[in-house]
């Protein structure tokens, strides 16, 4: 028990570490209390706060894995011998924590991961309804297991997946037969591995399914938001968004980064929640500002009722970044006030395509404005395309009499683009 006018340090293994000595192996015996008073300070604030008692049984409790002593977690601790230790084992001098049980990973609820963790065995939740780990700024590495049987149903806000975001590395994983439905009033990110990405992702797959309903969602197979690497990763489940800004990818729903060697298998719908809503749908990336190479998507994309505009398209429904070696083989369709149809791209903006083709059939139906469908890009402007085709059949139709309709074979409207 400790009693003191300013600061009280108090710890029932230390009481204070500044982050200047390393702590490892260590342990404190169950059924101790920490007892804190807080005394007068110097900014007057109150007087004589009865004490908090707490009592901690042990390292594994939920508690204590979400504290570090000197930024080293403490967590992971086996308690079936005469006494606890710590289950790791040291790759490059680093603390690499193994992963084996769903106990264990269960443990990693709510904690923001600074170490290197590694699986040491396919993990199945049975189930249950997950909370997200927060993030990941160490590694993680899934060393060719799966975690799969989860589901996301209850939390209806920010980043969600089996990870809210990642700022480090993520690796040699997969998630299995999982579901992510959530509605939120403001933005939401949900992919079945990261709810947002600004690390690198690794040789990784989601094969769950991912609904969002939000006034902004960004929703992928994989991750929802990605501004980092996404290399040699699949998503193969359905997504589904009904928000009022819709950004829906069959692995990514919104990509500043780089996409390389990925592919996804899964449907992607839209459907609008208000008048003035807008989608932008792709079944591989919904809105493209980074690079996407070597990549393809074979599910067919859709998007209805949306009030706005909707840009919609086989691989990207919008794209101002670079597509080259992609393909998309998907039907793809989208009712709009002005609506933008691809069979590869939707929209093509300020960007480049290159070596990429597409060979789903194309529909593009407006009831009060322009619509534009092409068998490889809907609408192409000031961008450059070479090396490409389309094979899919192409329609667009528009009921006002005063819109247009405008349908090639691969390009549906080119405003100052070039094809070569």
């Amino acid at each position: 028990t400790v009693s003191q006018k300013y600061y009280a340090y108090v710890g029932g293994l230390v009481g204070y570490n500044n982050n200047q000595g390393t702590i490892q192996n260590c342990y404190r015996y169950s059924n101790q209390i920490i007892s804190v008073k807080e005394g007068t300070s110097i900014s007057n604030e109150p007087t004589n706060t009865a004490g908090v008692q707490t009592s901690i049984e042990n390292f594994y409790s939920e508690y204590w894995c979400q504290h570090v002593l000197g930024w080293t977690e403490i967590v992971i601790w086996d308690f079936d011998g005469d006494f606890p230790t710590l289950n790791y084992v040291v790759i490059n001098s680093d603390l690499t924590i193994i992963i084996s049980t769903a106990e264990e990973l269960k443990a990693l609820q709510g904690v923001v991961l600074t170490q290197n963790y590694i699986l040491g065995a396919n993990i199945n939740l049975n189930g249950m309804e997950w909370t997200p780990i927060v993030g990941v700024m160490g590694e993680f590495d899934g060393n060719g297991f799966t975690i799969f049987n989860f589901k996301i149903t209850t939390i209806n806000y920010g980043f969600l997946g089996l990870f809210r975001y990642n700022s480090g590395i993520i690796k040699n994983l997969g998630v299995e037969n999982f579901t992510i439905s959530s509605s939120s009033h403001s933005d939401l990110y949900a992919g079945g591995l990261v709810g947002y990405n600004i690390g690198e992702i690794m040789n990784c797959y989601a094969t769950g399914d991912v609904s969002a309903t939000s006034s902004d969602a960004y929703a992928g197979g994989l991750v929802g938001y990605n501004i980092g690497e996404i290399m040699n990763c699949y998503a193969t489940g359905d997504v589904n968004e009904t928000p009022f800004y819709a950004y829906a990818g069959g692995l990514v729903g919104y990509n500043i980064g780089e996409i390389i060697n990925c592919y996804a298998t899964g449907d992607v719908k839209a459907s609008a929640t208000a008048a003035s809503a807008k989608a932008y749908v792709g079944g591989l990336v919904g809105y493209n500002r980074g690079t996407i190479t070597n990549s393809y998507a074979t599910g067919n994309v859709s998007a209805t009722s949306f009030g706005d505009d909707a840009y919609v398209g086989g691989l990207v429904g919008y794209n101002r970044g670079t597509i080259a070696n992609s393909y998309a083989t998907g039907n793809v369709s989208a009712t709009s006030f002005d609506v933008y149809v691809g069979g590869l791209v939707g929209y093509n903006y300020y960007s480049e395509i290159a070596n990429s083709y597409a060979t789903g059939n194309v529909s593009a139906t407006s009831s009060n404005a322009d619509a534009y469908a092409g068998g490889l890009v809907g609408y192409n402007y000031n961008s450059g395309i070479a090396n490409s085709y389309a094979m899919g059949d192409v329609s667009a139709t528009s009921s006002d009499d005063n819109a247009d309709a405008y349908a090639g074979g691969l390009v549906g409207y080119n405003d100052r683009g070039t094809i070569t």
